[in-house]
């Protein structure tokens, strides 16, 4: 009798479970594994949207690689995503020793610092448009040091700059609040026992936050490069992909592709070119991450 009891209760629990959770698994089905599936056959479709389809072929993915602008894409994402994910663990580190401070301005400092994690994403591109305008706060800030103004917005390389500026800017204060979590993590009867031998500030820095951090500067690079490459919107908003193509990452180039130029299939083998990339950067760091461990 207990048994049978035990063996119900169990059975009410995994219906219970189940029904907790099957919401969720229909959501993400709907709105994320169907969408991706979606995605991918339509790649291998090689006909027009609303065509007879004539089998699966690799059409869309050869005129990838015979598109010049798909190459240059590739290439000034490889240059955006590596400059942004050095510079947003740099500033969130920063920011997160220097939120992590005592005193009593520690609340006041936070605050300020994750201001710009609040402002919407739509807005940030057209507050950075005012900012590196050749007579915006930007340039009247270098004609203080003598510093001539620069074409921010029309200049290839100033403006592939500029754009990862505002995309540090806009990140850093975002994941100082993953790294100011992992330094809670680290006991503070290490840093005191490292006081003990006589190591300064520099030296526990080095030697104890960095390395106890590794797991949060992990994520941080995981999730920072996946915002800074899947999103057209920055490029869009600030530089409208120019000049001359020297801001337009892939997803831009996938949304100009399947709704400007209306080549849907071609738009969805870039897509699918762009998710590959997001998952072995995942993989490579997660996988240097262990071999460190």
């Amino acid at each position: 009798m207990a048994a049978a009891r035990h063996l119900s209760l169990r059975r009410r629990e995994a219906v219970t479970g189940l029904a907790l959770v099957t919401p969720f698994a229909l959501l993400l089905a709907t709105f994320l594994l169907v969408p991706i599936v979606r995605a991918v056959w339509l790649s291998f479709t090689p006909t027009e949207s609303g065509a007879a389809a004539t089998g699966p072929s690799i059409a869309n993915y050869q005129f990838l690689a015979d598109d010049p602008l798909f190459h240059k894409s590739l290439l000034v994402t490889g240059i955006f995503a590596l400059a942004s994910v050095v510079g947003v663990v740099s500033l969130s580190v920063a920011y997160a020793v220097m939120a992590d401070g005592v005193g009593n301005t520690r609340a006041i400092l936070r605050t300020l610092l994750f201001i710009p994690a609040l402002t919407p994403l739509a807005v940030a591109p057209i507050l950075w448009r005012f900012l590196l305008h050749p007579t915006g706060l930007i340039n009247d800030g270098l004609g203080i040091f003598g510093i001539a103004p620069l074409n921010w917005l029309t200049d290839r390389f100033a403006a592939l700059v500029g754009m990862t500026i505002a995309n540090v800017w806009y990140l850093a204060s975002l994941f100082m609040i993953v790294v100011l979590s992992g330094l809670r993590t680290i006991p503070a009867d290490v840093y005191d026992a490292a006081r003990v031998d006589g190591a300064g500030r520099i030296a526990r820095f080095r030697w104890i936050t960095l390395p106890l951090l590794r797991p949060a500067i992990a994520i941080v690079v995981i999730v920072c490069a996946t915002l800074t490459i899947k999103s057209p919107v920055l490029p869009l908003l600030l530089t409208s992909g120019g000049p001359d193509g020297a801001t337009r990452i892939i997803s831009l180039y996938v949304y100009e592709t399947g709704f400007r130029f209306f080549h849907f299939e071609a738009a969805s083998a870039a897509s699918v070119v762009l998710m590959l990339i997001l998952v072995g950067c995942s993989l490579g760091v997660l996988r240097v991450l262990r071999a460190q461990n």
